[in-house]
């Protein structure tokens, strides 16, 4: 429409119109600006909407009623609109229609947000459950992953004595108040009757400025068998139970299910505490118990050198 300064009377009426878009209002504003005539606007006989959708236009018209200069409006005053409901009412009472319906469309709004809201924080609360419950299998395949992408996988041809194709016999995994037990007791027992083994403990062969997450995975996937030192001081530890969940993860994705896994439970262990995933692999996964006298213990120490060489 622009470009048409002569123009002085633009009838629209009778045409079955509900609204005129922010685009057209727009165009006429600007026509009105750039005429040499007032432009006469002529919008009746049109069955208009009182929506929220149709607000901005009940605006432009109350901004119009009045006005005597660059576009003049013409037969809306006996003319009407319809609601949501078909109710009609005359748009002479336009400024109390627009005050209505900006209550009514705010709360709408205020509805939508708060139904987004509540939809992005419902969808976020799975997203993290799903993540909460699958940690532990995430990270696993997040520092196989990068191990993959360096190039560091133990790869094997199938030929000969599998135990070349690990760095370690066994990965120890214990808490540090378990120390004493790990050292003087399963490690020394375990060394004098297999002095050949090659024992992993994170204090000793982690390596320095890597990740403590990355290392443990490195220490799981480089030895042929992890032993949990499972006591109560290791169900308080995060790192532990890291240490459990990636050797249970490298178990069942990594080994084809073979016995890569050995717990050893140490003291009185408070089974209520103990991880579902723990628990699960207890239930179904024979496990060694420590006996409290050091005599009878001497079962245990060949049942673990014979479990670090079962394949």
């Amino acid at each position: 429409m622009r470009g048409l300064k002569q123009l002085t009377t633009l009838d629209l009426s009778g045409n079955r119109l509900i609204a005129l878009s922010e685009t057209t209002l727009e165009e006429i504003d600007i026509l009105g600006l750039e005429s040499h005539f007032n432009l006469t606007l002529n919008l009746s006989g049109n069955p208009f909407q009182c929506t929220c959708d149709t607000l901005y236009f009940l605006k432009w018209i109350e901004s119009k009623k009045d006005s005597v200069k660059n576009v003049i409006l013409k037969g809306l005053k006996n003319d009407s609109c319809s609601f949501a409901n078909l109710k009609e009412r005359s748009l002479s009472e336009i400024s109390t229609i627009i005050l209505e319906l900006e209550k009514v469309c705010f709360s709408k709004s205020v509805v939508i947000v708060l139904s987004v809201i509540l939809i992005i924080v419902f969808f976020f609360i799975i997203i993290i459950g799903v993540f909460h419950r699958y940690r532990w299998k995430l990270r696993y395949i997040y520092y196989l992953t990068r191990r993959s992408l360096r190039g560091y996988f133990n790869r094997q041809n199938g030929t000969g004595n599998r135990r070349k194709y690990f760095e370690f016999d066994a990965f120890i995994s214990f808490a540090e108040e378990d120390r004493t037990f790990a050292f003087e007791c399963l490690t020394s027992e375990i060394l004098d009757r297999q002095p050949s083994l090659k024992l992993c403990y994170h204090h000793i062969h982690f390596l320095p400025g890597s990740g403590i997450a990355e290392n443990i995975v490195n220490a799981v996937h480089n030895s042929r068998k992890t032993i949990c030192v499972l006591s109560k001081h290791f169900l308080v530890s995060e790192w532990c139970l890291y240490e459990f969940n990636m050797a249970n993860f490298e178990k069942i994705y990594n080994r084809g299910d073979e016995n890569s896994l050995i717990i050893l439970i140490l003291g009185h262990v408070s089974y209520d505490r103990i991880p579902v995933t723990m628990m699960s692999y207890l239930q179904s996964t024979s496990y060694i118990e420590v006996p409290e006298e050091n005599d009878d213990r001497r079962v245990l120490w060949n049942n673990i050198c014979d479990a670090i060489h079962d394949d």
